[in-house]
C-alpha cells in the first residue's frame, strides 16, 4: 500500500478525445503534463466526472489510467476514480489501477437505483477487500441522490482502508469538517481527509480553508 501523503490541491483530469470519440492519447499526455508543470498541482484525480468516466468503455477506462500513470510516473499523487453502478466493473478497476502504483482508489455512491445504506456499505467494503490500497469515498448527492448522514459516514471511516472522502456538496462538507475536527468519527482523525470538491468559481475551497480542510479536489482553469 502507497504511503505518499494525500494532502494537497488536486485536478479532475480532463480527457482528451478526437473527432471519432476515441481518446486522444497525445492531448491527455499533454493535459497531464500541463497540471503538473504550469499549474503545479499536488495531484490528479483520474476518472472522475470530469473525464467523462460514466459514457466510457472498461477498456477505455483502463487506457485512460494507463496513459495518466506512464505520463505522470512519481512526479504527482495520483487517485483513481473506479465507482461504478457496476460492482464487478468496480473490483476489477481497483484491482488494475492498484497493480499499475495508483496511491489511492476513489469511488462515487452507487446511484440511480434506490441502494440501502447497507448495500453501499456493502459496496465500499467489496471493492477495497482485496486490494493494498486506500479508498476515498466520492460524495456528489444533486448528481447521485445519495446523502448520507453523519452516523453513516462515521460507519463506513471504522475501515481502516476508508481514508477520507471527496465532499461535493457544501452542506456536507462543512458537517463533515465538522465531524472531523470535532473528533466524532471512533478512531484516529488524522488520517480520515477532506477533498473539497469544486469547480472553477465555486467557493468550497474558502470554507475549507475556514474550517481547516487539508485537500481540495476540482477542475481548475488557466
Amino acid at each position: 500500500m502507497s504511503t505518499r501523503d494525500l494532502k494537497g490541491l488536486y485536478s479532475a483530469l480532463l480527457v482528451a478525445f478526437d473527432e471519432n470519440g476515441n481518446i486522444n492519447e497525445k492531448g491527455l499526455r499533454q493535459i497531464v503534463r500541463h497540471n503538473i508543470d504550469v499549474c503545479k498541482m499536488d495531484g490528479l484525480c483520474v476518472g472522475g466526472s470530469t473525464g467523462e468516466n460514466f459514457m466510457l468503455s472498461t477498456e477505455e477506462k483502463k487506457r485512460i489510467f494507463e496513459i495518466a500513470k506512464d505520463e505522470a510516473k512519481d512526479d504527482i499523487t495520483l487517485i483513481a476514480q473506479v465507482g461504478s453502478i457496476n460492482l464487478k466493473e468496480s473490483v476489477e478497476l481497483a484491482k488494475f489501477v492498484t497493480d499499475l502504483g495508483y496511491d489511492a482508489i476513489s469511488a462515487v455512491t452507487p446511484f440511480y437505483y434506490k441502494f440501502s445504506f447497507d448495500e453501499i456499505k456493502y459496496y465500499y467494503e467489496t471493492i477495497i477487500k482485496d486490494v493494498d490500497n486506500r479508498m476515498i469515498i466520492y460524495s456528489i448527492p444533486f448528481l447521485t441522490g445519495v446523502d448520507m448522514s453523519l452516523a453513516q459516514f462515521g460507519e463506513l471511516f471504522a475501515n481502516p482502508k476508508i481514508v477520507g472522502i471527496k465532499a461535493a456538496c457544501r452542506r456536507t462538507a462543512e458537517h463533515l469538517i465538522a465531524l472531523v475536527l470535532t473528533a466524532q468519527v471512533n478512531r484516529s482523525l488524522d488520517y480520515v481527509l477532506c477533498f473539497l470538491g469544486c469547480r472553477h468559481g465555486d467557493n468550497h475551497h474558502g470554507t475549507g480553508s475556514k474550517q481547516e480542510a487539508r485537500s481540495g479536489l476540482g477542475t481548475l482553469h488557466q
